[in-house]
């Protein structure tokens, strides 16, 4: 499975900036399970590799706190010089993402990154669907045809 994000940034007069966010499902080397890996394209790359694991009370989370190279975690690939490239792991930046449904019944997500055992970012997210989603679910694959697509 891969998903690819593409998000588009207007910046200051005119300037464009793109940012191209890949998302897919992949084994990591001493894991027992695939991981889900995230790439952020830059001078180089940054990946981060997160451990998807399920808990007892339903809930879900991506987990980026693996314990050395190899393992999940943060890793950044720079050039190094002609045809060479190096690798580091940053075992100092953890990401955990815990995923789960509310009493409400609205998706929630609790995000945090922390560097050195301290908590750097704390998000939030609620995702529920628009009040006409299915209206316009159904009204999009309609006016799509089959021609549209290829």
């Amino acid at each position: 499975m891969r998903l690819k994000i593409i998000l588009t940034l207007s910046v200051l007069a005119g300037l464009i900036l793109a940012w191209n966010l890949h998302t897919m499902f992949m084994k990591v080397p001493d894991e027992a399970n695939p991981c889900v890996k995230v790439t952020f394209p830059c001078s180089g790359s940054s990946s981060v590799y997160l451990r998807p694991s399920a808990n007892a009370d339903h809930s879900f989370q991506l987990d980026s706190s693996g314990s050395g190279f190899g393992r999940s975690g943060f890793y950044r690939v720079v050039e190094s010089g002609v045809d060479h490239w190096r690798v580091r792991n940053f075992r100092s930046l953890h990401e955990l993402f815990h995923v789960y449904v509310d009493e409400e019944n609205v998706l929630r997500v609790d995000h945090k990154i922390s560097f050195v055992g301290l908590t750097i970012l704390r998000l939030h997210y609620r995702m529920s669907l628009a009040p006409n989603a299915d209206a316009l679910a159904t009204e999009t694959s309609r006016s799509v045809s089959d021609e549209q697509l290829i």
